[in-house]
C-alpha cells in the first residue's frame, strides 16, 4: 500500500498502472488471509456435522444440525473461492458479510481493469487515475475491516517503521487502533474525499463523451453517408454489425437497420454523468460510473475504428496524388 501510494503521487499513466496491479494484489492477499481462517472454521463445522447423530431428531437437535450445516462450505466451493478473485469477493460479501455490497460491486469492476492491464497489456489512460483512487480507497478501508485474526510482526527486531505512523513504542496499541491509524495516514495527501473522486470520474466520462461527439462529426463530414449525424451514427453501427460490409451510401439495408444506439443515447449518457453529482457514497458513485462506461464503450470503439479507417483512406489518397 505504501508503494502504491508513491506510484499514485507520481501521477503518470505508467505509475498508475503499477499502482493498480499492486492494489489489486494487496486486496486479494487481505481477502486470502481472512478466507483461510473462515474455511478452517468451516472445515471444523464439517467434521462436527459428520459426527452428528443420524436418524430422526427432535426439534432442538434438528435446529442445532441446521445451524452447524449453515457454517459448512463444501470442498468444491472452497476450491472455487481459493482459486478465483470474484469468488473471494462473493464469499466475503454475500456469505460472510465482511465486505460491504457497494465495495464488492466496485471490486468486481476494478478487477476487470486490472486484468486488462496485466493480462492484455491494455491501459485506459483516461480512466486509470480515478480507478486507482477508488481502489486505494477500498484497499485502505479493507485494511481495517478485514481483521485477519492472529497478527505477528516479523521485522528482525527493527520496529522503527511503526514510528512513521506515530507509534513510539513497539507494544501497546491494539491491532484495530494500529491498522486504523496506518490506514488514515496512508490516505492522507490523496484526493480520496467524495468531491475529489467525483470530479475525477465526471471529468473522465465528460471528456470521452465529448470526444465521441467530435469524432461523430468528423465521420459525418468525411463519409459517403452525408452530413446527417443521426444517420451517420446509424451507419457506423450498421457497418460494424457485419465486418464484411463496406461503407455505403444510403440504401434499403441501411434504412431498415435498427441500431442499438442513437443520438438520444449520447444525451442519456451525459445526463447520467450529471447524475453522479447527486450520489454521496463513493462506491455507489463508482458503480454507476462503471455502468455508464460499460454502456457507451462498445459504441466509442466503433466510432474510433471508423475515424481511423477514414484517416487511413484520406492518407492513402494523399499518397496516391503525390505519386508515392
Amino acid at each position: 500500500l505504501e508503494e502504491a501510494k508513491l506510484f499514485i503521487l507520481e501521477g503518470d499513466v505508467a505509475h498508475f498502472r503499477l499502482a493498480l496491479i499492486l492494489l489489486d494484489n494487496a486486496i486479494e492477499v487481505m481477502m486470502h488471509r481472512v478466507i483461510e481462517n473462515e474455511l478452517q472454521r468451516a472445515s471444523r463445522y464439517g467434521r462436527m456435522l459428520e459426527n452428528f447423530l443420524l436418524g430422526p431428531l427432535d426439534a432442538e437437535e434438528e435446529e442445532l444440525r441446521r445451524e452447524i450445516a449453515s457454517h459448512v462450505v463444501p470442498a468444491s466451493r472452497q476450491k472455487q473461492i481459493r482459486r478465483y478473485f470474484g469468488e473471494k469477493v462473493k464469499f466475503l460479501s454475500e456469505d460472510r458479510d465482511r465486505i460491504p455490497q457497494a465495495s464488492a460491486r466496485a471490486l468486481m469492476h476494478l478487477h476487470e481493469y486490472r486484468n486488462e492491464t496485466q493480462h492484455q497489456d491494455h491501459v485506459r489512460p483516461e480512466s486509470v487515475r480515478p480507478v486507482v483512487l477508488v481502489l486505494f480507497d477500498i484497499a485502505t478501508d479493507l485494511l481495517v475491516r478485514l481483521e485477519p485474526g492472529m497478527t505477528e510482526w516479523a521485522s528482525d527486531e527493527d520496529h522503527t517503521w511503526l514510528e512513521r505512523y506515530g507509534f513510539a513504542e513497539r507494544f501497546g496499541p491494539c491491532a484495530d487502533v494500529l491498522r486504523g491509524r496506518i490506514s488514515a495516514q496512508l490516505r492522507s495527501g490523496l484526493p480520496l474525499d467524495t468531491t475529489g473522486v467525483r470530479d475525477a470520474l465526471v471529468t473522465h466520462l465528460t471528456d470521452r463523451l465529448e470526444a465521441m461527439d467530435s469524432e461523430l462529426g468528423f465521420v459525418a463530414e468525411n463519409s459517403s453517408v452525408g452530413p446527417d449525424r443521426a444517420l451517420t451514427l446509424k451507419a457506423i453501427q450498421f457497418w460494424n454489425a457485419d465486418s464484411s460490409r463496406r461503407p455505403i451510401k444510403q440504401g434499403p439495408e441501411l434504412e431498415v437497420f435498427v441500431p442499438p444506439h442513437d443520438l438520444g443515447s449520447l444525451t442519456r449518457w451525459r445526463e447520467a454523468v450529471e447524475g453522479l453529482s447527486t450520489i454521496d457514497d463513493k462506491l455507489d458513485m463508482f458503480d454507476r460510473f462503471a455502468t455508464i462506461e460499460d454502456e457507451f464503450e462498445p459504441l466509442e470503439k466503433m466510432i474510433d475504428d471508423t475515424v481511423s479507417a477514414i484517416d487511413n483512406a484520406i492518407q492513402s489518397e494523399i499518397d496516391r496524388i503525390r505519386g508515392k
